[in-house]
């Protein structure tokens, strides 16, 4: 799992981020980012488990091998994710959380703008 902006394993609420896989889903879909992103698209989420509480990370696309997803804001530094897709869930993921983690997204995804 990575930083959506700059491909990095930096992360913090309300950040968007690709998870990697296999099998997540049949086509390639992608939510218009003018409006509220789902939270599953096509039977693809991702839980978000933070102190015992499981939240649903919004999704901005979804492949066969990757899923893009927002972080919900108020989680803690240390959370678990977990990906569901028609055929069952992933195996939790612990990743750590910084409170901010500002990136910017950038033509060569170098994070350092153009």
């Amino acid at each position: 799992m990575v930083n959506d902006a700059d491909l990095t394993p930096a992360f913090a609420p309300g950040g968007a981020v690709i998870i990697r896989g296999q099998t997540f889903a049949a086509a390639t879909r992608r939510v218009d980012y003018g409006v509220p992103w789902p939270n599953q698209l096509d039977g693809v989420s991702v839980e978000v488990t933070d102190s015992g509480r499981t939240l649903a990370a919004p999704i901005g696309g979804i492949a066969a091998g990757w899923v893009s997803a927002q972080l919900p804001f108020g989680i803690s530094a240390t959370v678990d994710l977990r990906v569901g897709t028609p055929a069952g869930r992933s195996a939790a993921r612990t990743i750590s959380v910084a409170a901010r983690s500002p990136r910017l997204y950038s033509a060569d995804w170098s994070g350092k703008g153009i």
